[in-house]
Parts: structure tokens; C-alpha cells; sequence
């Protein structure tokens, strides 16, 4: 009898064979996650939508740290920022993207840059005029525009957590997961 089953969502091809390695080699899906070992790199596949991977891979860095050592801005930014520099942990994944969706990322981060230069402009045409607080108000609300479509729209996937040995990602397309093996019960 045949284990050929035609509604079963199509396998990833692992780089490494996790039988030649005596360990798994990943990446797996985890519900909605990307578990990924800390240095790996993803099949030539986009991630949003597991079309064809046009574009070439991206080198993408991560840093993480637990969000309770965000209470130490309420202290002082100095020092948050030197405990987080010391304290982050680091992944680096290759990461595929159809041309589609290197498109809608391209714009994201056009759009970022402008939001940012109008903020800019924003702010010195009200310093040099001594123009009211409506303008320096417009100039805060262009910048936080910026962050915002910089942060949410420009990115791939952003970092749950990262381990000794694996890293959690989540902002991965359904498309791409169902093609993952999944995680299991695998050291965390």
C-alpha cells in the first residue's frame, strides 16, 4: 500500500538530512511560528506566500532580548540601551521573497524614507519660521508614520525568541508553514 497521500501539503527539502547528522536540521513550523537553528538558511521559497523565490536571498540579522528589560527605560535610556547591547542574543537567516513581495517591501521602506524626510522638513520649516505647536505636532506624527510603516510593513519576520540553539520567528505566510515539517517535541 501506498503512503503517497495527494491532500498532504508538499515537504520542504532540508538542506541537511537530519538522519546524516544524527540531529534535526530544520526549519519546522510550531502553529503559527518559524523555528529555525540560530544560523540557517530557508528553502528558495518566499516566505509570505511560498511562490517561487524570484528575487535573491536575503541575509537577514536578528537580535532579541526579553521585553521585562524594557522596564529598564523607565530608569534610564542610557543604561537600557547598554544592557541590551550586552544582553541580546543574535540569529542570522537567509530568507527567500517572490517578486511580489520584494516589491511591497521595496515601497514599504520608500515610503518610511519619505515619511521621514517630510518629518524632517516638517520640523526645520517650523524651528526657522518659530511657527505654533501644530507644526511641531505634524513633524511628531510624520515620525511615528515612519516607525510605523518601517517597523510593520518594510519587515520579513520578526524574532519571538531566540535560544542557544533555535530561533522563533513569526510573520510567515499559512502558504509557506504548511509546506514545514513540524517542530515536535525537539529541545527548545
Amino acid at each position: 500500500m501506498s503512503s503517497f497521500n495527494p491532500y498532504e501539503a508538499p515537504k520542504s527539502a532540508l538542506v541537511h538530512s537530519p538522519r546524516d547528522t544524527g540531529e534535526q536540521a530544520g526549519p519546522w513550523r510550531d502553529g503559527k511560528d518559524l523555528v529555525a537553528q540560530r544560523s540557517s538558511e530557508l528553502p528558495a521559497r518566499c516566505v509570505k506566500c511560498n511562490a517561487e523565490a524570484t528575487a535573491p536571498k536575503l541575509l537577514q540579522r536578528y537580535y532579541w532580548h526579553h521585553r521585562g528589560w524594557h522596564l529598564l527605560i523607565l530608569f534610564n535610556l542610557v543604561i537600557y540601551v547598554i544592557v541590551r547591547v550586552a544582553i541580546r542574543k543574535s540569529a542570522r537567516l537567509n530568507v527567500g521573497v517572490c517578486a511580489v513581495h520584494a516589491r511591497q517591501r521595496l515601497v514599504a521602506m520608500w515610503a518610511a524614507v519619505l515619511l521621514l524626510s517630510a518629518s524632517v522638513a516638517t520640523l526645520l520649516v517650523a524651528m526657522n519660521r518659530q511657527l505654533g505647536g501644530e507644526m511641531y505636532l505634524l513633524s511628531l506624527v510624520l515620525l511615528i508614520a515612519a516607525i510605523a510603516v518601517g517597523l510593520v510593513k518594510a519587515r520579513l519576520l520578526y524574532p519571538k525568541r531566540i535560544s542557544e540553539r533555535y530561533a522563533r520567528y513569526a510573520g510567515c505566510g499559512d502558504e509557506f508553514l504548511a509546506t514545514l515539517p513540524s517542530f515536535g517535541d525537539s529541545d527548545r
